[in-house]
């Protein structure tokens, strides 16, 4: 068997260890790069990344690095995070590329709150409006309960989550502790950390002192025909 002249193993065997590194570099190199997406898109926890999208759970290995995503989870992680195919799987290309679609991930119904659609559901996209580039998901009103403000049909596109105190006065997707979700505008609560939370519809009362765990900024609303 033939030998390596430095270490004395078989070539055969060398090679195979250097296809391992390789592979394990390889590995690590995606699963790097998935987390910078999943951060430049303002997920901070993988769970969450993987809520939004209805994504599989083995996502977190793919992360992690433990197993090597396929090209259909791939593809799905690309437009999830707006990045190419060839960025992840290489580092070359475009990284944070703007898709020309954004993902859906619920609807708008009575008391502008939102329901996300179910976990594991097949994304739904939609068309961004031509010059937006910041819009990172979008909800759908139905029904009219919200007139005049938004009607059915409307498309309401919004940011990454932000830190709510940056948000003061503005409208936002905002995402309570336990789990719910509203459209409601930021205003300052008697203590930090606090917020006021105002409704669109006249004469609901405030949540006061309300706790948030995610605020996004409504960035754009494209009206129903």
């Amino acid at each position: 068997m033939e030998q390596c002249p430095l270490h004395g193993e078989s070539v055969q065997a060398a090679r195979m260890s250097r296809k391992n590194v390789s592979q394990e570099v390889a590995a690590v190199s995606l699963a790097d790069r998935l987390r910078e997406a999943r951060l430049a898109a303002g997920y901070s926890k993988m769970v969450d990344a993987v809520r939004a999208f209805g994504w599989s759970e083995q996502y977190f290995q793919h992360e992690r690095g433990d197993r090597q995503p396929t090209k259909e989870a791939l593809a799905q992680y690309a437009q999830g995070f707006n990045v190419s195919v060839d960025w992840l799987l290489t580092g070359r290309g475009r990284g944070r590329n703007i898709n020309p679609r954004v993902t859906v991930m619920g609807t708008i119904g009575a008391g502008a709150r939102v329901e996300p659609y179910p976990l594991n559901s097949r994304p739904e996209t939609i068309e961004r409006i031509p010059g937006d580039t910041d819009s990172f998901l979008a909800a759908i009103v139905r029904g009219n309960d919200l007139f005049p403000n938004l009607r059915d049909g409307d498309v309401v596109y919004y940011r990454a989550p932000e830190d709510p105190a940056s948000l003061i006065g503005k409208e936002c997707l905002i995402k309570l502790p336990d789990g719910e979700y509203l459209i409601r505008t930021i205003e300052p609560g008697s203590a930090p950390g606090r917020f006021t939370l105002v409704s669109y519809l006249a004469g609901a009362p405030p949540i006061r002192d309300a706790a948030v765990a995610e605020a996004s900024f409504v960035n754009a609303i494209k009206r129903a025909r």
